[in-house]
């Protein structure tokens, strides 16, 4: 079921609607408190406690929601160059390879690279597009290296150079799984 969310709006979408909800509360909020001097000029409203219990409640709610932010952009970080240093171990095993084929599997990494990148800088249309081409393309990858598996002269080759592949077929998942993932609903509305 597709249906509007107000959360996974960008976030500078949202600016303009919270600046202004504030801007509308805090004007109801002063009109109440002038009709209620008015109706009532004996009574002193003591807003001081209020205030600043709200504003402990909405500091300690921003630094949650500062630290999750942080969190997540650090596990980002962090996958994205594990991503870029396992491509590049499997790269450099491609050396290990006769001419013949470590050119072919050059080609094949270039590619996969290429669909990689692309996935991450387009939009969601075309980037399920890329991320099926980039699957490919390492099932491709894959096969080559656990052929060479088989011919004798290649064993040592190929035990080095599986691991490296695995761990970038492997990285994917984690990285695709930390772009999707957000903070949850219940979270949001407390």
């Amino acid at each position: 079921m597709d249906y509007f969310r107000l959360f996974d709006l960008h976030p500078y979408a949202l600016l303009p609607v919270v600046f202004s909800l504030i801007i509308l509360f805090s004007s109801l909020g002063y009109r109440y408190k002038i009709n209620r001097l008015k109706k009532h000029p004996e009574e002193k409203l003591e807003t001081g406690r209020i205030q600043g219990a709200a504003l402990g409640l909405l500091s300690l709610l921003m630094g949650f929601t500062f630290s999750v932010a942080m969190a997540k952009f650090e596990t980002q970080r962090r996958v994205i160059t594990q991503e870029a240093a396992y491509i590049n171990t499997a790269i450099l095993r491609c050396d290990m390879y006769p001419d013949s084929l470590r050119n072919l599997l050059r080609a094949d990494f270039k590619e996969y690279v290429e669909a990689r990148i692309a996935y991450y800088d387009t939009d969601s249309d075309t980037s399920e597009f890329e991320r099926k081409k980039a699957e490919r393309i390492s099932k491709r990858i894959w096969e080559k290296v656990v052929m060479q598996m088989q011919n004798s002269e290649s064993i040592v080759r190929s035990s080095q150079m599986i691991p490296a592949v695995n761990n970038m077929i492997d990285v994917v998942i984690t990285r695709d799984g930390e772009k999707i993932s957000k903070v949850p609903l219940l979270v949001l509305w407390v």
